[in-house]
């Protein structure tokens, strides 16, 4: 979907990666990557369907890890009922009870999405299951849940010392990297290519999803999310990367739209990096003369 060219890629991510320094935002992993683990769960909504004349929920948990900071539901089975593409798919419906965030995914979604969930605050989530009305038997079932852990040995305030000397920034062009473990790896940045797609560092390899408009972590360390709405899952059949080091470090991707919003991100977002011509960036960026 997203797929271009490896020479467009050469061409440009040179440039991209000196303009982007210029910028104050920092080109290495944003975090410590953050700790998780696996949480096994059953959940079995059995074979269910909407025998009434209208859309509704089927079946209806919730699903509990006391004490977690956040959860990402990992299904590992799901049946839905209807046509998606038509408008009468039936869809799973998870709900943050922390702050009421919710992200709702059909049959497409759930493919994009690889069968998990955006990330949820807090310790539960309320999972539904709606269907249109005589459109079959739906099913979810749930072995584990991923869940975030309190960072290991306290808080880090700083990368030089114990001094906390950050300093809040915020750009609409730059998201935060996620692994499909749960750990949060790199920056990512939003381009002007033809697809408005993103680049990261190469060494970031294998990204699952990007998150924009992140809040603050909480005064523990742990991370907070944003929204299920500010939250997308990567193409997986979209990245081209390198992994060479210095100045041939480069991951390019795309994103599947917000189920939510049906938006990606550049059209959420509304704002993108410029990519620099290669030969023009290179003059800039020297700093001394050429070698013999």
């Amino acid at each position: 979907m997203f797929r271009q060219v490896s020479s467009l890629i050469q061409i440009a991510v040179a440039a991209a990666m000196l303009t982007l320094a210029v910028t104050s935002v920092d080109a290495q992993p944003v975090t410590e990557p953050a700790q998780s683990r696996q949480v096994a769960v059953e959940v079995d909504s059995g074979l269910v369907e909407n025998t009434t004349g209208a859309r509704a929920v089927v079946y209806s948990t919730t699903v509990c890890v006391p004490g977690a900071p956040w959860i990402r539901l990992d299904f590992a089975e799901v049946v839905l009922s209807g046509d998606a593409s038509g408008g009468t798919g039936s869809t799973v419906r998870m709900t943050s009870v922390a702050d009421a965030a919710w992200q709702e995914l059909n049959a497409i979604h759930l493919r994009q999405w690889q069968n998990s969930s955006a990330y949820f605050n807090g310790d539960t989530v309320l999972v539904e299951l709606l269907a249109f009305p005589h459109t079959g038997f739906s099913r979810i079932l749930l072995n584990d849940v991923t869940v975030g852990l309190p960072p290991p040995g306290g808080v880090s305030y700083s990368i030089c010392g114990p001094t906390d000397d950050r300093i809040p920034s915020y750009d609409p062009r730059v998201g935060r990297g996620w692994t499909a473990g749960g750990s949060a790896k790199c920056s990512a940045w939003l381009i002007n290519d033809c697809n408005h797609c993103l680049l990261a560092a190469g060494h970031c390899v294998p990204l699952a999803q990007v998150h924009f408009n992140v809040p603050l972590s909480d005064p523990s360390g742990n991370p907070v999310f944003p929204p299920p709405e500010d939250q997308y899952a990567i193409d997986a059949e979209s990245p081209q990367s390198k992994d060479a080091g210095l100045g041939n470090d480069w991951y390019h991707f795309g994103c599947f739209p917000n189920p939510n919003t049906d938006l990606t991100p550049f059209e959420a977002q509304g704002a993108s990096f410029r990519l620099a011509d290669t030969r023009a960036a290179g003059a800039r960026g020297r700093t001394h003369p050429p070698g013999p």
